[in-house]
């Protein structure tokens, strides 16, 4: 491991410490900027220091687990501003009604994503002019073993 890598490593821990302890302080702008600044040093090790293929897989779902936990930080913040004397049941119902949320746009991109397959065709590949190795290529690739089955 190289220098570089390693001091980028090490920042990268140095931050997400200290984003872990602004989140437990309620402090939560710091956390999200910590938690961001966390993910980056360690993005950078990943893409500059020639690390092997373990430690690739051991930095990348820490590297996640930052940015998500800063992206949840954000939508409650941007939702509500937190008051000093909120209490945890409260911050729950919030995390339930922003998974609702989620979930109807899930659902509306769903339909919206049902309503553009075609599933009976009107034209067909002798209709189109050309572009043959590409029909020979949709065949192979998606007809046949769709048909096979």
């Amino acid at each position: 491991m190289s220098s570089d890598q390693s001091d980028y490593i090490q920042k990268g821990i140095q931050n997400a410490e200290q984003a872990t302890a602004d989140d437990k302080a309620h402090n939560y702008e710091a956390a999200v900027q910590h938690y961001m600044t966390a993910a980056h040093w360690l993005m950078q090790a990943i893409k500059y220091g020639g690390m092997n293929a373990q430690l690739k897989q051991t930095i990348r779902p820490k590297i996640e687990s930052y940015v998500k936990r800063a992206e949840e930080i954000n939508l409650i913040l941007k939702k509500k501003p937190i008051a000093d004397g909120c209490n945890d049941h409260e911050n729950a119902k919030n995390n339930k009604n922003s998974s609702d949320s989620g979930d109807s746009d899930y659902k509306q991109l769903k339909q919206k994503f049902e309503g553009a397959i075609v599933a009976d065709p009107k034209v067909t590949f002798n209709d189109v002019i050309g572009l043959e190795q590409a029909k020979e290529a949709l065949k192979e690739a998606v007809i046949w073993p769709v048909k096979l089955k």
